[in-house]
């Protein structure tokens, strides 16, 4: 955990998910600084705080439980143009980082459809990207779409 001066001058925090069927027994907060609070559910005690992104987190999601990923993972998008795949099982470790944005990213989402897992991200320039991230976590080409 960072120490208690930069907890003070952190942003504030701008979105927050819980995991999906209590799997996890925290609630994972992105602030305006680029910072995931990690929050204990039962007793709203901080278990960590680290930097994940340059810029502010805007957008956080959980994947589902699937055959192949046995526990979920948690996407990040921000400000800063980039989506992130991080594991909360290993100390939030991140797995993956995926710069292929030229705006912001204003969404992520999973989307689990004939035993595939897929991550979904938009960003504000009406740029949707859908990356098929099953098998192992071997991201397969891109599907970049604009709007």
């Amino acid at each position: 955990m960072e120490d208690a001066d930069e907890v003070t001058n952190m942003g504030r925090i701008w979105t927050m998910i819980s995991s999906p069927n209590n799997q996890i027994p925290h609630i994972i907060c992105g602030d305006k600084c680029g910072y995931i609070w990690v929050i204990d559910r039962d007793n709203l005690t901080i278990k960590n705080i680290f930097e994940c992104h340059e810029d502010q987190i805007i957008t956080l999601a959980f994947s589902p439980i699937t055959d192949d990923l046995r526990s979920s993972l948690l996407a990040t998008g921000s400000w800063d143009k980039v989506v992130k795949l991080i594991n909360p099982f290993t100390e939030y470790t991140t797995i993956a980082e995926f710069k292929d944005h030229e705006a912001a990213i204003i969404h992520v989402d999973f989307w689990y459809f004939n035993d595939e897992l897929y991550l979904i991200s938009f960003d504000c320039a009406g740029t949707i990207i859908l990356r098929n991230i099953s098998r192992s976590l071997q991201v397969g080409p891109p599907l970049i779409k604009n709007y």
